[in-house]
């Protein structure tokens, strides 16, 4: 059977044509594919379900009309094409049409994967690449059923995905969990959280609401709740609106803000179901993280702060870059080895073809993914499909900076280089990391990929000079990222003033969350000028703090004066 994802089939061709024997022999395979595209599959050897499959990827980088008609086409190729169905599902807007698509293919993976193959592979399915639609289109029926208010339809499908999965890659537990609570059925709720043992913020705050339904609000069910609101201290106001969250991050990490609107979402309704959860949780104090005074920067004068603010690049900028970097020293900056890819891959084309929607064509895009410069796991292990630019966050960042340092010209549907583009290719990479660095920080928005912020446009941005010079500073010397915002926010008050304190999240916090994310998150990893060095986590594994220090790299790109 083939096999839906390209870069999935590609590696399974090579591997069935190297017949590896061990798993030493597997993982030496697998390194010398690192670094290079992976080879295409010759045009004899596609079979109808590899061009249907080809079809649909084409139909993902595609307007949604053209995308219709390719995922239609697929299915003339290949009747039981089920991404062909999960595109169609997934776009189209009609509540009965899009069931339709969903039960369709989940009628055809019920009937190419069941009998012996079911019986071979039951428990194992995320595993095998092609039952993978299946999967998720399983999950979509059973999120329709949830979303029309069937819960003990979604749960008996949440159900059977698990028996199928017994990995739950696709983590339908933590809706089945509060839809099983929502049933009052706490045998069933007990006997999957025995299965998957966890201390997640889901299941703190699940476990804090098991006990008040058994006992109220006791000194166990309090306990229990102090410890939730200690792991992630976002919920309790999310819970506490009079709405749930409008929208979903699409990623979060453990005990962030994206993590309690995730669950919220699924938990928001629960709460409202049991009597007298909502007033246990108003009448429940929870602590809001402390933070230090900022210490004060290094002191400068008023024309030296003031040059590192507005012209940091400046002859006599406290800040310089040091005239004797070497190649060497950048060229195994990750993000300057992809920015290099993206030109020598439109050079070879002269001009590339671009997509309808004028990103770069998907095939390119798998293939710059292909070269594990910033492999994503949700990508490696099949949760989120790579299907355009906006999938590749250090490619578009990449992409745009050549845009807008004039490398590339876009025009009539292709990009192309421009002379600048291709004498930069030519140049050292040591002046290519400059220019790079340049245009990051003086003319691209560090807030335009960003999934969440709280809406201050400048923060990190504005200043970056005065904080790089303050992380030379302090040389090897670990420091608290927060000691970091404190200083910024110290010299820029104006900043922290654009920020309101809100139902959800402190001024403070928003401050400091944007400032992270934009500076060290982003520009300060990007380009190899901080080193994290440690974390500090509550009993609870709630991060505390963040420590860093200036890179080898900085210290050998700048010097200050």
């Amino acid at each position: 059977m083939s096999i839906p994802d390209r870069h999935h089939r590609l590696l399974k061709r090579l591997i069935d044509q190297a017949q590896p024997q061990s798993f030493e022999e597997l993982q030496e395979l697998l390194n010398t594919l690192a670094g290079s595209p992976l080879p295409g599959i010759p045009e004899e050897e596609l079979t109808d379900a590899d061009r249907a499959f080809d079809l649909v990827g084409e139909a993902w980088d595609s307007s949604p009309a053209k995308g219709r008609k390719l995922a239609t086409q697929a299915l003339e190729l290949w009747p039981d094409c089920i991404p062909a169905y999960e595109y169609l599902f997934v776009s189209i807007k009609s509540k009965k049409q899009r069931l339709e698509y969903i039960e369709k293919a989940v009628e055809i993976g019920k009937r190419l994967f069941g009998g012996k193959y079911l019986k071979e592979h039951i428990g194992n399915f995320w595993n095998i690449t092609e039952t993978r639609p299946y999967m998720r289109s399983l999950q979509a029926l059973a999120e329709y059923h949830a979303g029309e208010g069937n819960v003990s339809n979604a749960i008996v499908i949440w159900e059977d995905i698990i028996r199928l999965n017994a990995d739950d890659n696709l983590g339908v537990r933590y809706s089945l969990l509060p839809a099983l609570l929502r049933q009052r059925d706490l045998k069933s709720y007990s006997k999957y959280c025995k299965k998957y043992p966890e201390d997640t913020t889901p299941y703190l705050f699940n476990d804090a609401l098991v006990h008040f339904m058994k006992e109220g609000a006791s000194a166990e069910a309090n306990e229990y709740l102090k410890n939730a609101a200690a792991n992630n201290s976002y919920v309790i106001p999310l819970l506490l609106h009079d709405a749930p969250p409008s929208s979903l991050p699409d990623s979060y990490a453990l005990h962030s803000p994206e993590e309690a609107i995730i669950y919220a979402d699924e938990a928001w309704q629960l709460w409202r179901e049991i009597p007298g959860a909502l007033e246990w949780l108003k009448a429940s104090p929870w602590e809001q993280k402390k933070r230090g005074k900022a210490q004060p920067l290094v002191k400068l004068s008023r024309e030296s702060l003031s040059l590192l603010l507005s012209d940091p690049f400046s002859p006599v900028s406290p800040l310089q870059f040091r005239p004797d970097l070497k190649d060497e020293d950048v060229a195994q900056i990750l993000f300057v080895q992809l920015a290099r890819e993206v030109l020598a891959a439109i050079h070879n084309e002269q001009p590339l073809k671009l997509t309808q929607k004028g990103n770069l064509p998907r095939a390119l895009v798998q293939k710059l993914y292909g070269l594990r410069l910033f492999p994503n796991k949700f990508v490696d292990d099949g949760s989120m499909k790579l299907l355009r630019e906006e999938d590749f966050r250090e490619l578009v960042i990449a992409q745009n900076l050549c845009i807008i340092a004039k490398w590339t010209l876009k025009r009539n549907g292709k990009i192309s280089l421009t002379k600048k583009g291709l004498q930069i290719l030519q140049e050292p990479q040591a002046l290519f990391y400059r220019e790079l660095l340049k245009t990051y920080t003086q003319e691209y928005n560090w807030g335009y990929t960003e999934r969440w912020s709280f809406g201050e446009r400048y923060t990190g941005q504005a200043g970056w000079a005065m904080i790089l010079y303050e992380l030379l500073r302090q040389g090897d010397t670990p420091q608290s990222d927060t000691y970091y915002s404190g200083v910024y926010f110290q010299i820029l008050p104006t900043l922290m003033e654009q920020y309101r304190d809100s139902p959800y999240f402190s001024a403070t916090f928003q401050a400091q969350s944007d400032f992270r994310f934009r500076f060290f998150e982003g520009f300060a990893t990007l380009f190899g000028l901080a080193d994290m060095v440690s974390e500090t986590r509550s009993q609870y594994n709630t991060l505390q703090e963040l420590v860093v220090r200036r890179s080898d790299l900085a210290e050998r790109a700048f010097w200050i004066l």
